[in-house]
């Protein structure tokens, strides 16, 4: 139990307690958190994506370790890229102690500036 120092006028957030309690019951039954910032259409397990502008070209890194070209599907629309694939889990023979790696299904959207040309996107998967 948190102390708080006699005359002091700062009490404690009954929200944050519920927000701390919150996160350490998904901790303790493994469960996953979604991620902060994420498209309307998301999913709520999706790998990390950094969208970098540059005077030469708009770059979009996505971090899919693991994952087959032909497991992920890109498309654009309205200048909305959306980034969709599938992540396989390994079949195990052993018994897993700890399951941390994400795997099943995933989506990402996100809205790309007006300057781009749809006609010129390019996509490269390197291992």
């Amino acid at each position: 139990m948190a102390q708080i120092r006699w005359g002091s006028s700062v009490l404690p957030d009954p929200f944050a307690e519920f927000d701390r309690l919150q996160g350490e019951l998904s901790t303790l039954f493994g469960l996953r958190n979604a991620p902060e910032f994420s498209g309307l259409f998301d999913r709520s397990i999706s790998p990390p994506v950094d969208l970098i502008d540059s005077a030469e070209e708009v770059l979009v890194l996505v971090n899919v370790p693991g994952i087959d070209q032909k497991d992920v599907e890109l498309s654009i629309a309205s200048n909305i890229l959306t980034i969709k694939g599938e992540k396989k889990q390994p079949e195990q023979k052993r018994r897993v102690m700890r399951d941390d790696i994400w795997s099943g299904s995933f989506q990402r959207t996100l809205s790309l500036p007006n300057t781009i040309d749809p006609e010129k996107v390019q996509a490269d998967l390197k291992d």
